[in-house]
């Protein structure tokens, strides 16, 4: 085997195809850290051959280069992808970026990213966001607004009612807490309009009604109604506090006075809270405040509640609730069972939770599509999906068994060759050359030009 010298004074001599096959043959035999090194020689190879570098090895070179030197701008590589490549690849193409804009401190590009990546989870209806973003947003954007918007919205989908309920409670206080006034309505407005997600779900309707009669205000007895429900549900201070800001804002002042009992009683009550945050409202906590004639009325009162002087309460953070770890699989597992997708929507899920590292739910989404599907093609599509995924997980006996039913599936050539070739990578991992030699010889039988298994079946006589 030529070593990586003899490899560069090949390519001096330019014989780059030779070069090009010791370079893959090495790949193949090495997992060192002379990969980066290699790939790097493989690029410029192919390169001068005017041929395309696989993706795989694309994304492997980024990765080494972004290691070595996190400056370097990966654009260059990216761009050697093919357009149906890069839509294959969307989420690892796009966690590239990530991991680039976020290394070269690029704030406003990964803000950018981070964004459009969830939105597409959103078009996608596909609720899986990969670790790395959650990890971003939570380092640099731990308190954007419309980022942990978005991620609601994802939570909401996966019918996680309990954590979606603590995200949502942490965006309304954040309203108050962690921006001015000035936008307040247009985030009430926002939550309002994605609590009209999930149905039949009177735990989360509470919470929309609270943001409608902010926006609209109390104009008939539907409205009264709610205001009760309000009033009945919430019995943690800092909601009772946003309820009776909700009811001095709407001109309710002596219901306002008499729900101020109420919040006093609260054992969290912190009249430092409406020092800082609702200030107009401590006069329902200094005694004979509503007295219009009183002549202290105007003068520091002697009548604050100090009660909790030297008690102040830890300022709510807005992590508290929305950068808790999310939904574990059984969570996935329980969205699938019970949601009602089609086998083209399962399938990209599929893909999806593939994507991010999660095949045992990707594994499962596939096996329903497979169960689904009606058409060939997408019963093909779905068990390619499952073959993926038992093969990610190590399960090779099942995805040889697998193989040998997708392929009296298989309809057109290029599904037969597919399939032959992933057959020959599981007799591979089950160190069975001879049957590896044998599914990829077949494949050359139907198409002699298949580049990729005439080179891997010369890798195998090379060995």
């Amino acid at each position: 085997m030529e070593s990586i010298a003899q490899i560069r004074h090949m390519m001096a001599d330019s014989k780059f195809a030779e070069a090009q096959k010791a370079i893959e043959l090495q790949l193949t035999l090495t997992d060192s850290s002379k990969r980066y090194e290699l790939l790097s020689l493989l690029a410029k190879a192919l390169e001068e051959q005017n041929k395309i570098i696989p993706p795989l090895y694309i994304f492997e070179l980024i990765d080494a280069e972004l290691l070595a030197d996190p400056k370097r701008s990966i654009e260059g590589h990216l761009e050697k992808i093919s357009p149906r490549d890069q839509k294959n690849f969307f989420t690892r193409i796009q966690l590239l970026k990530i991991r680039s804009a976020s290394l070269n401190g690029q704030m406003e590009n990964l803000y950018k990213l981070i964004s459009e990546f969830q939105m597409m989870l959103i078009q996608k209806h596909v609720p899986v966001v990969p670790q790395v973003i959650v990890e971003h947003s939570q380092k640099y954007f731990r308190e954007d607004f419309h980022l942990n918007l978005q991620r609601l919205v994802l939570f909401l989908m996966t019918g996680d009612l309990a954590h979606s309920e603590k995200m949502i409670k942490a965006l309304i206080l954040s309203c108050v807490e962690k921006s001015s006034p000035k936008g307040t309505l247009k985030k009430y407005e926002a939550i309002s309009d994605i609590l009209r997600i999930p149905k039949d779900s009177q735990q989360l309707e509470i919470y929309r009604s609270f943001c409608q009669l902010h926006l609209s205000g109390v104009a008939d007895k539907k409205d009264h109604k709610r205001l009760v429900e309000l009033v009945i549900f919430f019995d943690e201070f800092k909601f009772q506090a946003l309820l009776l800001n909700l009811l001095d804002r709407l001109g309710l002042g002596v219901e306002a006075q008499e729900y101020s009992r109420t919040v006093r009683s609260n054992k969290e009550y912190d009249f430092v809270y409406f020092d800082k945050y609702f200030n107009h409202l401590k006069k329902y906590f200094i005694k004979g405040a509503l007295r219009e004639q009183d002549p202290v009325a105007s003068a520091p009162s002697p009548y604050v509640d100090l009660e909790l002087e030297g008690s102040l309460k830890e300022v709510f953070e807005f992590t508290d609730s929305v950068a808790e770890e999310g939904p574990d699989e059984t969570v996935y597992f329980n969205l699938l069972r019970h949601q009602n997708y089609t086998e083209t929507q399962l399938i990209d899920l599929a893909v999806s939770f593939l994507q991010s590292e999660m095949p045992k739910v990707a594994l499962f989404a596939s096996e329903l599509a497979a169960t689904a599907a009606v058409t060939d093609e997408t019963i093909l599509r779905a068990l390619y999906m499952q073959f993926s995924c038992l093969l990610i997980l190590g399960e090779y006996r099942r995805a040889l068994d697998l193989s040998f039913t997708c392929l009296e599936r298989a309809v057109s050539e290029e599904d037969v060759k597919s399939f032959l070739y992933g057959q020959a990578e599981v007799y591979l991992r089950l160190n069975d050359k001879k049957e590896a030699r044998s599914a990829l010889q077949r494949v050359l039988a139907i198409d002699h030009g298949y580049r990729l298994a005439r080179e891997r079946l010369e890798k195998l006589n090379e060995i």
